[in-house]
């Protein structure tokens, strides 16, 4: 089993990967969260864990399925 570290730099590197695929910045996500980008990066680099409403989140503004971040 993956340690808590790997799963959450493994969701960080798919949602960056999925983001970018959709051309959308950073910013773009951040402002459809109503967040700031500090926490899009903190994501991204697997220093924050997203909870389970905030996955679902960011699949719908990624148009994609939360299992494809997981």
């Amino acid at each position: 089993m993956q340690s808590k570290p790997e799963i959450l730099k493994l969701f960080g590197s798919r949602l960056k990967k999925i983001r970018e695929e959709k051309g959308l910045t950073q910013m773009d996500v951040a402002f459809h969260l109503s967040t700031g980008t500090g926490y899009i990066s903190r994501l991204e680099n697997g220093r924050t864990e997203p909870g389970i409403t905030m996955l679902y989140v960011l699949a719908e503004v990624l148009e994609c399925n939360p299992k494809d971040l997981l």
